[in-house]
This record gives C-alpha cells, sequence and structure tokens, in this order.
C-alpha cells in the first residue's frame, strides 16, 4: 500500500470484522486474506462466522468450518495472524432451547473459537427469531461467556433511517429487505434497550457491538453505553451513515474516541472476494480507505466519497495505536488452538449432510464448492481418507 501517496501513516492494524460470505473454494478465501493482509499491512484479522441467514445472504451452515481453515492456513508457523469468532447454528423451527445453544458455544470454543459473532440484533434476522435478545433462552450460553470471559460481537439495528419513509430507501437496501418502517420487525429503540437487558444480567459481559451500535448522530446514547459497562465496546466498521455524523462534530468526537480509545477497534467488513490485480482500485474507495482517512487526516482536510463529504478527526498516534491494533492484542494475547479432531469430525458429519442436500445452498454450482471445501478442511485437520 502506498502510504505515502494516501497520506496514512505506517500503522501495523488488526483488521477485526471480516467474513467468508463469497461461495468459492476455501484455498481462494485463505489465498485472499493473505493477500489483503499483506497489502494493507495488516498485522491481525478477525474472521466473523456467518451461519444464520441474514437478509442479505442465503445461510451457511458449513462458515465455522472455512474460518477455521483459514485460521489455520494463516497462523502456521506459530504465527497469530488469524482469530476466529464463530456463530452457532440456529434452526429457527422451535428446536432450539438454552442446553443447545450452551453446548453449541461450547463445543466452538473447544474447536478453537476466539471468541463468537451474532447477527441476532439485525432487525430482519431477530424477526425471524422472533424473541428478545435478552430473552431467558439465552442465559446459560451468556452466562458461561461471562464466566470464561470470552468476548461476543453482535450486529444491533441498522441507520435510523431505515425504519423512515419508504421511498428514502436505495434499491440495494429493499432488495435486502432492510426497510422496517412497515413495523413488522423491532424498532431502532426497542433493539438497543434489549441489548441493555442482556447487560443488566451479566454486567461483566464483554460485549462489542458491531458498526459503532448505529450511534454516530448520538453521541451521549453512545456514551451512556460506555460508561453503564466497563466491559462493552464497539468496532468502527461502516455504516458509512456514523462518519457522515462524526464529520458534524469532529471536536466531539475526538475527545470522545481519545477518553474511549482503548474500548475501539478497527473493522471493515471485508469479504473474501478476490481483490489481485484491483487493489488499488479498492484501496481508493473502500472502508479501509474511508476508516484510516477519517482518524488520520487533519480535521482541515476534508473529503468527498460518493456524495458524502467528511470531516476528519485528527486523531493522536497513541489513539490510533490503541483502535488499530494493541485492543486486539490485549483481548487476544495469541490465538486459540484448533481442536484438529473435533473440526475434522464435524466437517465429515457436514460433508454428508451437504451431499444429502440436506442443508441450504442457492444452487448446484454452490453445493459442489460446499462440498469440495469440506474435503479441503476434512484433508487438512485429519489423516484419514476421505469418504
Amino acid at each position: 500500500m502506498n502510504y505515502a501517496d494516501m497520506g496514512f501513516k505506517p500503522f501495523k492494524i488488526c483488521d477485526t470484522h471480516v467474513h467468508i460470505i463469497s461461495p468459492v473454494k476455501v484455498e481462494e478465501s485463505q489465498k485472499t486474506f493473505g493477500e489483503i493482509m499483506d497489502y494493507f499491512g495488516y498485522s491481525r484479522l478477525g474472521i466473523m462466522a456467518v451461519t444464520t441467514e441474514c437478509g442479505h445472504n442465503d445461510c451457511d451452515h458449513t462458515d465455522n468450518l472455512k474460518a477455521f481453515y483459514v485460521k489455520d492456513g494463516l497462523n502456521r508457523n506459530g504465527q497469530d495472524r488469524c482469530f476466529v469468532y464463530a456463530n452457532p447454528l440456529y434452526h429457527l423451527d422451535g428446536t432450539d432451547s438454552a442446553d443447545y445453544y450452551l453446548s453449541e458455544v461450547k463445543e466452538l470454543y473447544r474447536m478453537g473459537a476466539d471468541g463468537f459473532k451474532f447477527l441476532d440484533g439485525k432487525p430482519n434476522m431477530r424477526k425471524k427469531i422472533n424473541r428478545r435478545l435478552d430473552d431467558p433462552i439465552y442465559d446459560k450460553m451468556y452466562a458461561f461467556f461471562e464466566e470464561e470471559g470470552l468476548p461476543v460481537k453482535m450486529h444491533i439495528a441498522d441507520p435510523r433511517r431505515f425504519w423512515g419513509p419508504r421511498e428514502k430507501m436505495g434499491e440495494y437496501e429493499l432488495k435486502s429487505g432492510w426497510w422496517y418502517g412497515d413495523g413488522s420487525c423491532p424498532s431502532f429503540e426497542e433493539l438497543h434497550e434489549e441489548v441493555y437487558g442482556i447487560l443488566r444480567k451479566f454486567p461483566h459481559l464483554k460485549f462489542c457491538t458491531a458498526h459503532c451500535f448505529f450511534l454516530g448522530d448520538d453521541i451521549d446514547g453512545l456514551t451512556e453505553f460506555m460508561e453503564n459497562w466497563e466491559n462493552t465496546s464497539f468496532d468502527l466498521t461502516p455504516a458509512t451513515i456514523n462518519f457522515v455524523e462524526f464529520s458534524k462534530k469532529p471536536d466531539e468526537w475526538r475527545t470522545f474516541f481519545q477518553k474511549y480509545s482503548k474500548r475501539i477497534f478497527y473493522g471493515t467488513d471485508t469479504y473474501n472476494t478476490t481483490l489481485s490485480g484491483e487493489m488499488e482500485k479498492y484501496e481508493r474507495w473502500s472502508a479501509p480507505s474511508l476508516i484510516r482517512r477519517m482518524l488520520e487526516y487533519p480535521t482541515d482536510k476534508t473529503f468527498t466519497l460518493r456524495d458524502d463529504t467528511f470531516v476528519p478527526l485528527g486523531l493522536d498516534d497513541a489513539t490510533l495505536s490503541d483502535i488499530y491494533s494493541e485492543n486486539h492484542k490485549r483481548m487476544h494475547p495469541h490465538a486459540k488452538a484448533l481442536d484438529c479432531e473435533l473440526i475434522a469430525f464435524r466437517a465429515k458429519e457436514m460433508l454428508t449432510d451437504v451431499k444429502a442436500r440436506r442443508i441450504p445452498c442457492p444452487s448446484e454450482e454452490v453445493y459442489a464448492i460446499e462440498e469440495h471445501n469440506m474435503q479441503s478442511v476434512i484433508k487438512r485437520f485429519s489423516s484419514d481418507e476421505l469418504q
């Protein structure tokens, strides 16, 4: 990456929020993330697994296993480069229970999960589950997280305007099912209150909310979230609207970022999409460029991205170091070891389910890719011959 050209400082960075979403061979996902790390100077990568449908992607029952494959590949030779936040599989058919959730997360932790990712607070996902985020059915699971000191990252709500007039929504947003103005989903405020319900029961839970809690327009609300619970944090993964709102009060937000610098994480929402030959293009319009310009540029160096104008925060080096890497190192001094035998065992089961078409995939082409992926996971983690 051309730091001088972009005006960025040569920090090592941990991107704490990437996904394996594109249906490609797992070897390609590993290669792509390695290229991204090398190009952007990332020292660490945090894969957020997603197994259950969230409204803009088909559910992917194989995602945890693919994430463990990439983690193993990037962490060869004893390196702590890749970390996985696993996502427990919800069946959404009435069979899930408190004991099931607890057993699921315990097994994923044994497999090698460094933390846990949830999309439960995404409005359309919350609608599908049809259960409050602080429902007692989750208490055993959250008690386990709190007791073990395991971090949880959860998507909560969406931009406020998604509850507004339908005609002001974009075509992609509508196609993705992100308009909630018909009253069928919980409100923005209800979703936040359900999070507070979790934290009242589990006040020491290491709870990180993605996308700035979508409170870029409410510095008082985000301050209250940080002040009321000592282990709460958030990541800077866009929605772009948060950065637009930061630009309206750059001095206030600079003070906020400096005060809470040890509880803010860098993240981009990058997918496992091949970027070979397109890095220069990606560098200039993407989330990494937006976030770094917003954090590093001085306030008088405004910039425009698409139709929005941004006023940077001009953060000091100590604050940037916390956000870019030190917070993640404090949270995760080392990557958790992988249980190869258990991963291979579950991959064999999943391969059987894929072959029998017992798990959903959008096409026969994707079924073929997932068969290959589970075979690759088995080969990586087991010496047994493939079945």
